[in-house]
């Protein structure tokens, strides 16, 4: 190599290196007495009983609550500047900035870039950093195609059409309401054609998605995101589409999205992954997985107090989830997922419908294109989602011992199922938040990808579903003067005590399957991996499946005006 092309490549070599900046996250310290203040207000204003229901708080009003004191932020940033850090203060966190070798000498990160060291004189105010370090990280909840079934589920697609009929669903136009598809690890992306197709096809108004409410990286589209956004748009008719791509994992999500000033009012989830490996997906060398589930808690916590709807997936993998696909637990035999295990989101389990007498292969009759051209579930009657019958399994059941206790409007449901002494895993933990809370069809989804039709199954399906749902329910109350769904678990339990009819009971069922095989059963008719499902509330369905028509019948007659409930 010649002189002047050595100091050429040396240059590069060093522009790279000292132009290389970092964008990264600094969790600061919050206000114990502050987090429990923000906890009751929530559930104030998720109770529709209570004079602050539905008085959401501002970003303002919520930091002002949990942030630490004004003199620790400074000091912190003090430290960071100092360094040739540059950060933005958002009072509870700093999003921050610096060149490559500033952040690596100042955090001692190691070449492989899997470490960090926070500096003592930082530890007692931050409790962790987010997004300088990397590794290779598992896939989090995926969409199946072509599933193996046994005939138990009908063969049609589940679109629109289907899913009106069977959640007894009318049919509007959305107003003044918005909801978000949210994906992950910089890896997702969607396809207006294909979304647009999916519309039409459906018989519904065209509604893409604008480069406005297009949100993070939206890279070449792959099924996960095609099916969520096709989903969330089936029964939102009319309502704003938003897509939503994180860069790292949920932490680094929650806090982006909770100090963006305009947000979806609903956000569905179809990731997750164990709660007790959280750090498995994110480095957490400074700090527990408790600690970093309990963080991220916090955020949703405060996304709630905004008024805004987390809708998750509660896993595709049964109760053992899919860090144990062969079902070799002994102590571990049962492992809540994570975020649909957090007590502050909508988790959501899945159906599919079970085949009918009555099928037919086409339809000329269809109310949709895509059931005038394509077969089309005409069944009836659903049952839990089980690798028995279609070769993966919904996930459900007690939270793992990282998980918060059962939230209080959760607990009369939970003792009525354990009143029905069914056989439980040896391993599960009584007192820890039971999930999911409600299921929808998962099975037969109908998903447009390069303009090709394909089934594709998974609570990637159920979860935008559902979402698309609240956004009908909040597009109802807002027409007429009543406050958002906000929290929304708190107000589906009001309704299943009150009259629980409002939700299709799923009474059989289990899920101590994973996506490879069913575990082993015991004598008593139980499992170690697993639960089954009983009348009423359970740890497989959930509440069951939606009736709409029953929903929106609920909140006209128990739901009152904004303004009278201010007054």
């Amino acid at each position: 190599m010649n002189t002047i092309l050595q100091l050429s490549v040396l240059a590069l070599g060093l522009f790279g290196s000292v132009c290389a900046s970092e964008r990264f996250t600094v969790a600061l310290a919050h206000d114990p007495a502050g987090v429990n203040a923000l906890q009751k207000a929530v559930y104030r204003m998720s109770d529709y009983q209570d004079a602050q229901y539905g008085q959401f708080w501002t970003v303002d009003q919520i930091l002002n609550v949990v942030e630490p004191p004004v003199i620790v932020q400074m000091y912190v940033l003090g430290i960071l500047t100092n360094a040739g850090i540059t950060c933005e203060n958002h009072r509870d966190v700093l999003f921050c900035t610096g060149n490559t070798r500033a952040v690596n000498r100042f955090f001692k990160i190691d070449s492989q870039r899997v470490d960090y060291t926070l500096p003592e004189s930082l530890k007692p105010y931050v409790v962790f950093v987010d997004g300088i370090s990397n590794r290779d990280r598992p896939s989090a909840i995926t969409p199946k195609k072509n599933v193996t079934t046994d005939g138990t589920a009908d063969p049609g697609y589940v679109g629109t059409q289907g899913l009106r009929r069977l959640y007894n669903i009318p049919r509007v136009l959305l107003v003044n309401t918005s909801l978000a598809s949210i994906e992950y690890q910089n890896q997702s992306g969607f396809s207006n054609p294909d979304l647009l197709t999916s519309q039409q096809m459906n018989g519904l108004l065209k509604n893409p998605i604008s480069k406005n409410h297009t949100i993070g990286t939206d890279v070449q589209p792959d099924t996960e995101t095609e099916l969520d956004v096709q989903m969330e748009s089936q029964l939102a008719e009319g309502g704003t589409l938003w897509f939503w791509g994180g860069e790292q994992w949920l932490y680094s999500w929650a806090v982006k999205f909770f100090n963006t000033p305009v947000v979806p009012h609903v956000a569905s989830h179809s990731w997750g992954w164990a709660i007790d490996q959280q750090c498995t997906l994110n480095v957490c060398n400074n700090i527990t997985n408790q600690q970093y589930v309990n963080r991220t808690n916090v955020e949703y916590l405060k996304i709630a107090a905004r008024g805004i709807t987390m809708v998750t997936a509660s896993g595709d993998s049964g109760a053992p989830g899919r860090t144990d696909e062969d079902c070799g637990g002994v102590n571990r035999t049962v492992v809540s997922v994570f975020p649909g295990s957090s007590p502050y989101v909508l988790s959501v389990g899945a159906t599919f419908v079970v085949a009918s007498s009555s099928n037919n292969s086409r339809s000329p009759c269809g109310e949709t294109p895509l059931c005038q051209k394509n077969q089309c579930a005409n069944g009836t009657a659903e049952a839990v989602v089980n690798y028995a019958n279609v070769s993966w399994t919904a996930g459900g059941g007690f939270g793992s011992d990282v998980t918060e206790p059962i939230p209080p409007w959760q607990e009369p449901a939970v003792q009525g199922y354990l009143d029905q002494k069914l056989p439980m895993p040896t391993h599960y933990n009584r007192n820890k938040r039971v999930y999911p809370d409600i299921s929808a069809v998962g099975h037969n989804c109908p998903t447009w990808q390069n303009g090709m039709l394909s089934p594709v199954d998974g609570t990637s399906c159920s979860s935008p579903t559902m979402a698309s749902i609240v956004a009908l329910l909040n597009s109802h109350q807002q027409a007429r003067g009543r406050p958002r769904l906000g929290l929304a678990a708190p107000i589906f339990y009001a309704m299943y005590y009150d009259r629980p009819n409002v939700f299709n009971d799923i009474k059989t069922g289990n899920n101590w399957c994973t996506e490879s095989l069913c575990c082993p059963t015991r004598s008593d008719g139980g499992s170690d991996y697993g639960y089954t499902a009983g009348a009423g509330f359970d740890p497989v369905t959930g509440l069951g499946t939606p009736n709409v028509g029953a929903m929106l019948k609920w909140l006209d007659e128990h739901t009152g005006l904004l303004s009278r409930m201010e007054h």
